[in-house]
């Protein structure tokens, strides 16, 4: 049997060498200490902990949209009860969506920058449809663009801050 080889470093330190910088580079106990980013496959907990609300919350949209189509999706009852099943499906899926990017997991930062341009343009369509009809749908438009374009940077830097300064994962 030969010896047991030992990897050094390029610079030969020894490893004890490397510990102590390692310690020495290491923040003190009284100092706050960045977010560490998650590197692991699992995602962040909810604020509620282990009930389960957001796959609830999934499940009664999937059950309205079914309903909406057993009613009839050409009746009223049956519109309401479909869109507000996309209504539920879409809120949980967004939730899952800041969860993820506030804590460093994945970056949700389009989805996010998007989710607060359109209700911005359906607001603006609904305000200014009464004070102005026939509001020309380039306005609309224009003010989801400068919306999206405001929020886009703030959502990126917030993921950046949380996930140790990757801008995107």
């Amino acid at each position: 049997m030969g010896k047991r080889t030992r990897k050094r470093a390029a610079d030969g330190s020894s490893r004890a060498g490397r510990d102590a910088l390692r310690a020495e580079r290491a923040p003190v106990s009284g100092q706050p200490s960045r977010p560490q980013p998650r590197r692991g496959g699992e995602r962040p907990s909810a604020p509620w902990g282990s009930f389960p609300l957001t796959e609830l919350v999934v499940l009664l949209g999937i059950g309205l949209c079914v309903a909406g189509f057993v009613i009839g999706i050409t009746s009223s009852r049956g519109q309401t009860a479909f869109v507000g099943g996309l209504v539920l499906g879409s809120l949980a899926g967004l939730e899952m969506a800041i969860r993820d990017h506030y804590a460093g997991y994945r970056s949700h930062t389009t989805m996010l920058a998007g989710a607060c341009a359109v209700p911005t343009m359906i607001g603006t369509s609904l305000l200014l449809g009464e004070i102005a009809p026939g509001l020309p749908i380039l306005l609309i438009a224009a003010v989801g663009v400068v919306v999206f374009g405001v929020t886009w940077p703030l959502f990126r830097r917030a993921f950046q801050r949380r996930s140790g300064g990757a801008s995107f994962r």
